[in-house]
């Protein structure tokens, strides 16, 4: 009685939005956990599952062999129709595998019903034996959560975004190759309302073999997780196009995004909130080169406020001065607030 209703999910009005809402309530309790659990000396693991179901979801409204309610064998059922990579499905699998492994160690502990890893040497050298680590169980320990937590990462780009990208590039791959209506329902799913303009996007910055059409194949997974997480994913890809056009052919401009992580999120983030700032960087591509600079941070707002009081009243200081007999007394106020131009 409710399968129709689980598989139809996607085509819900809200559905994406929902999605994204519950990804950023996840989020904010395990930052907030985490803060919690850093003051008695824990550590809250990376957990990500949200776009796993939704990928699931998203291929399952068609093809019923997908559907098994276990995550290991939807898993196996995605790689074997061919919407996850052999290799990338494996991977997956042992870093879940992994996960939850080490989840249920930590839980069996005094049998509580915990999420965090423990901090202190001697509970560590328990949880490290406990995965069949002997040799040297803490190092080992963290040498492999840390490694299965960079291969969720990884994958998650690759499950999600390189293969929208081979599926509008012609390049060979031997990934998932998804065809332009499964590209599209899948850019549906992730939050972007007008997917064929989002493939045609897509086509324009990463077709053929030049340097610079390999260098947007590399940056365009990220930056497509990063538009999605935005509010406005479709104006992001478009102004990150418009923007690429004019600065492609630069020495500097792919090279920042590619070598400076931050350079190219921070952009993607501005893109897709703010229409304003990226007219801005239209009319100024080369404010580009600004986000790669050490301790940007937004401004209060008490700090706007007070630049903007302050460049209004240079404004009108400045309207003022003209034909002003520089000894009288409006004059000195009024060049006082043009911030001494009266003395230029």
């Amino acid at each position: 009685m409710t399968n129709p209703m689980v598989w139809t999910a996607v085509e819900r009005d809200g559905f994406v939005e929902e999605v994204q809402a519950m990804r950023r309530r996840v989020l904010d309790n395990i930052l907030l956990m985490r803060c919690r659990d850093n003051e008695a000396g824990s550590r809250w693991p990376a957990r990500c599952g949200v776009r796993s179901q939704l990928l699931q979801m998203v291929h399952g409204r068609t093809d019923e062999t997908v559907r098994p309610p276990t995550t290991l064998s939807a898993l196996a059922r995605l790689t074997e129709g061919g919407y996850v990579g052999r290799a990338d499905g494996q991977a997956l699998h042992e870093a879940y595998a992994f996960l939850r492994t080490m989840e249920h160690r930590i839980q069996m502990f005094q049998l509580r019903r915990t999420h965090v890893v423990p901090s202190d040497e001697e509970s560590l050298r328990r949880l490290g034996r406990s995965m069949g680590f002997l040799r040297d169980p803490v190092a080992e320990l963290d040498r492999q959560w840390a490694h299965h937590r960079r291969e969720v990462r990884r994958l998650h780009e690759r499950l999600f975004y390189r293969p929208l990208l081979t599926a509008v590039a012609q390049i060979s791959s031997d990934e998932a190759r998804l065809s332009p209506g499964a590209a599209k329902e899948r850019l549906a799913a992730l939050g972007y309302l007008d997917p064929a303009a989002a493939l045609r996007h897509l086509e324009e910055l990463t077709a053929g073999v030049s340097r610079t059409a390999a260098i947007q194949r590399t940056l365009l997974p990220a930056m497509l997780g990063w538009f999605a997480d935005a509010p406005d994913p479709d104006a992001g890809l478009l102004g990150f196009r418009w923007i690429s056009e004019t600065l492609g052919a630069t020495h500097w401009y792919l090279r920042l995004l590619r070598d400076e992580g931050e350079a190219a999120h921070r952009m993607a983030r501005m893109l897709a909130t703010s229409r304003y700032a990226t007219d801005l960087l239209r009319r100024e591509p080369e404010g580009v080169a600004l986000l790669g600079e050490e301790g940007l941070a937004p401004l209060s707002g008490e700090l706007i406020a007070r630049e903007m009081h302050s460049s209004r009243g240079t404004k009108e200081g400045r309207a003022g001065c003209s034909g002003c007999d520089p000894g009288d007394q409006e004059t000195r106020v009024a060049a006082d607030q043009c911030g001494g131009s009266l003395r230029v």
